[in-house]
């Protein structure tokens, strides 16, 4: 079969792996844009991609320039059904069957987001989820039942080793968009009060970053500041990390999706304490600690699996178990069950 795949996310090479691997038995051809800036400022070029005009008061909105008159037997598009770049890839590319895979998981509906809907449904011939919370929107939104493919957890994670949970000092590990949803301020209100000897890494940037590096300061708590780490150095920072917080603050206008991060610390052996949040808790169950977003209840929690160290022991396999169904392996079985049905239909 031949297959074109679409989305900004694969100019990040790691996210290619599984359709790479799709390579093997069809005709795969994987496009994005030549040049893309991420949420932590990190910048990809890739002469290959495709040139595009970022759409301005858009988070990720572009129209896309592609130039291919072949015919595809399916195409996956891996961006939001209200994105106007979904239009101009369907408008673009000639196909037989269209996938579209969304993280979209709070509904929303305003009259452009109606018509992009309606103009998507007549075009899409399946659309698949991220996870539980992007399936109720999609099955509200477009009527019909959804798969969860989740996206993967590149190798190179499960590749550290076992951790030492007996050392004297253990360390919290913290990483991601340092903003407000993100739990920064939660993460000081922990740190001020802890009161624990614990090691503290941090890894990330954005707009709370200076009032996070002034109060560590301040409050004399020491640590260790990476900033950006890069998709390929990532493993090293969980390397060194015991303990991951993940202390997303949902909001009625944002809420957590599949919860990469945490399954890349899962993936590296550490054990991962989080807020609660419904993607999370149907993603991983009991392979984490819940906590809600109080710092009291984090504090206690840290303390109890600081003096009981044969929980971490318990928690980081259950995680590292956990983590094994988001590898490439796992995932490309289910979106090989997908092709193969499209495959089977077109020879039918």
């Amino acid at each position: 079969m031949k297959i074109i795949v679409v989305g900004h996310m694969y100019v990040n090479k790691y996210n290619r792996e599984i359709f790479e691997m799709l390579m093997e038995e069809h005709e795969v051809k994987i496009v994005y844009p030549s040049k893309w800036s991420g949420e932590f400022f990190e910048k990809y070029f890739d002469e290959s991609g495709f040139k595009k005009i970022k759409i301005p008061k858009t988070k990720n909105g572009y129209i896309p320039f592609i130039r291919d008159k072949n015919q595809y037997d399916i195409l996956w598009i891996d961006e939001e059904p209200y994105l106007p770049q979904t239009y101009f890839i369907l408008k673009s590319i000639i196909f037989k069957k269209a996938i579209l895979r969304s993280a979209q998981n709070i509904l929303k509906m305003d009259p452009y987001r109606k018509l992009m809907f309606d103009f998507v449904k007549k075009r899409i011939d399946s659309f698949v989820a991220v996870g539980e919370g992007s399936k109720m929107v999609l099955e509200k939104i477009f009527q019909q039942n959804i798969e969860i493919v989740p996206l993967h957890i590149p190798d190179m994670f499960f590749s550290n080793p076992d951790k030492n949970f007996s050392k004297d000092k253990l360390t919290l590990g913290f990483a991601g968009r340092l903003e407000s949803q993100k739990g920064v301020l939660l993460f000081m209100d922990i740190l001020k009060d802890l009161n624990e000897d614990f090691k503290i890494k941090i890894a990330g940037n954005g707009k709370m970053e200076k009032k996070l590096i002034n109060f560590l300061n301040d409050k004399k708590i020491e640590y260790e500041f990476r900033g950006f780490i890069k998709p390929d150095e990532m493993p090293y920072f969980y390397r060194d990390v015991d303990i991951f917080l993940n202390l997303s603050i949902d909001s009625k206008k944002w809420k957590e999706q599949q919860g990469r991060t945490m399954i890349e610390a899962m993936a590296s052996n550490c054990v991962v304490l989080t807020t609660k949040s419904f993607d999370i808790e149907k993603n991983l169950f009991d392979t984490v600690i819940y906590i809600e977003p109080d710092a009291g209840e984090a504090i206690r929690k840290l303390k109890d699996l600081n003096k009981n160290r044969e929980k971490l022991y318990e928690y980081s396999t259950k995680g590292k178990e956990k983590a094994k169904e988001f590898s490439r392996f796992s995932i490309l079985k289910k979106i090989n069950r997908i092709v193969q049905k499209y495959a089977e239909s077109s020879i039918g």
